[in-house]
């Protein structure tokens, strides 16, 4: 079977699962959005890569500019053309897409179409409701009519895809809000990729150039979007500030880091450190010199994403601490698994209570951390994962 996986954010997970399904017997073909500047994945070809196994960097020349809503609006309507170019010309058998923006879909699907190959729905995010809550304080009067827009194109892309891969139950709702039938569906959620986040010890290169050992670091890595709220990183550097000992690091760039940068310079708190993305071989060694790690989403962001970043967390044996709503399911597996503390958004006082606790209790980190990794072992094995997914791209 020819497949192509078209992972908009080039993810360590996707590209995984990419390279498995090529070793154990398909043509696959992984594209993803070059110009798309968050932290990828392993996206350079491995000496023990299937020789059917195959890597198309996608792009329009220039970055994605991905806070400047109308000129994001142009590059993925634009991008959307340049994935249907590409399905034309490989014509494969069954296209599984995912993570990007909506307005690249209906391209792709009348490609897919055109070259008579399925086309497999990869659902992430509800996407309209996010937007609905990114243009509330922006676009107050209009903004309304565009998440509408998002919400009738995001539902006729369900619709009228040939099946639709859940990676959780909280999208159940919307699935069905879409007519999406139930035997169309399926839920396989995401993973990461542990056999690339091997645990580290906690005094490793990455910790000493970033003057990080002897300290007790709470450590944030990765984008911080409209559904983030970083003063919660803020406001945790600042209940630290009299203490040398304790530090909170946050590897990020984009809007929320300008946020932080600016906060920092109106009132200085020698214990922020502000670090740009870092590669993705340095990943473990950034992970492994926290001992704990952060992760947020606000409480609209609850009600449309899973934060599939605490699944790398895990991988790293250190706890999570999370200010996410209960009701999401991230934050129900962190409560299952014993691997962290998630405290609603809008409640600071138990948030840095939670952080001061593991602060302080180094036994109760090593057992939350020990508990994620166990976790990640069970759960994570791609070599169980990549037949559930072969079976529903072949409607068998």
């Amino acid at each position: 079977m020819r497949i192509l996986i078209h992972d908009y954010g080039g993810y360590p997970f996707s590209v995984e699962l990419a390279r498995e399904l090529a070793r154990t017997g398909d043509v696959v073909d992984y594209a993803y959005n070059f110009d798309n500047t968050t932290p990828k994945g392993a996206l350079d070809r491995k000496s023990d890569d299937a020789e059917s196994f195959s890597l198309h960097p996608l792009t329009l020349g220039r970055p994605l500019r991905k806070y400047d809503l109308i000129r994001r609006f142009v590059h993925e309507r634009a991008y959307g053309r340049v994935l249907a170019d590409h399905i034309r010309a490989t014509a494969p058998d069954v296209i599984l897409s995912g993570n990007g923006s909506v307005d690249t879909v209906p391209p792709s699907m009348a490609a897919a179409r055109d070259v008579g190959a399925r086309f497999i729905y990869w659902f992430h995010d509800i996407q309209w409701i996010g937007i609905r809550a990114a243009l509330a304080k922006r676009l107050p009067v209009g903004g309304g009519l565009v998440a509408r827009r998002y919400r009738r194109l995001e539902r006729q892309c369900l619709r009228d895809s040939d099946g639709v891969i859940n990676i959780s139950d909280l999208f159940a709702d919307e699935c069905d809000a879409a007519g999406v039938a139930p035997a169309a569906r399926t839920v396989l959620p995401n993973w990461a990729p542990i056999g690339e986040l091997p645990v580290m010890r906690r005094d490793n290169d990455w910790a000493r150039r970033h003057d990080l050992v002897g300290k007790t670091c709470f450590l944030y890595a990765g984008t911080l979007g409209f559904k983030h709220d970083p003063s919660v990183l803020f406001d945790l550097a600042m209940h630290f500030s009299g203490r040398d000992e304790v530090c909170v690091v946050v590897v990020s760039e984009g809007p929320g880091a300008a946020y932080l940068a600016k906060r920092q310079s109106e009132t200085p708190c020698p214990n922020l450190r502000l670090l740009p993305f870092q590669s993705y071989e340095d990943l473990p060694a950034v992970l492994a010199s926290g001992d704990v790690l952060l992760a947020m989403l606000d409480e609209e962001g609850a009600r449309f994403c899973v934060p599939s970043k605490i699944l790398t967390n895990f991988c790293a044996a250190r706890p999570v601490l999370a200010s996410l709503s209960g009701a999401n399911p991230a934050a129900r597996l962190i409560a299952e698994t014993g691997a962290g503390i998630a405290v609603p958004p809008g409640n600071p006082q138990a948030f840095l209570k939670a952080a001061a606790d593991l602060a302080d209790d180094g036994i109760t980190r090593g057992a939350m951390g020990a508990a994620g990794r166990a976790y990640a072992e069970r759960a994570f094995d791609v070599r169980r994962i990549a037949p559930r997914f072969r079976k529903f791209l072949t409607g068998a």
